[in-house]
């Protein structure tokens, strides 16, 4: 028996975007960006892992200008 793991739809930062270029399942990678006027704060991507999450973390979008984090 074969088990596929799906990772599920990532997180959207707020004030960003995300881009799944080859589905939600194990080994898929997606991609980050952030809105105009907003820059990222962590990675720019993820992988779906065999513990079904992805990884790393969602990273954050962060008002250019804004030290605050």
């Amino acid at each position: 028996m074969i088990v596929t793991v799906d990772c599920g739809q990532p997180i959207t930062p707020t004030n960003g975007t995300v881009l799944i270029t080859n589905g939600t399942h194990y080994d898929a990678v997606v991609y980050f960006g952030c809105n105009v006027g907003f820059t990222i704060f962590g990675n720019k991507s993820s992988v779906c892992e065999l513990s079904g999450q992805w990884g790393p973390e969602t990273p954050q979008c962060q008002l250019i200008g804004n030290d605050s984090f």
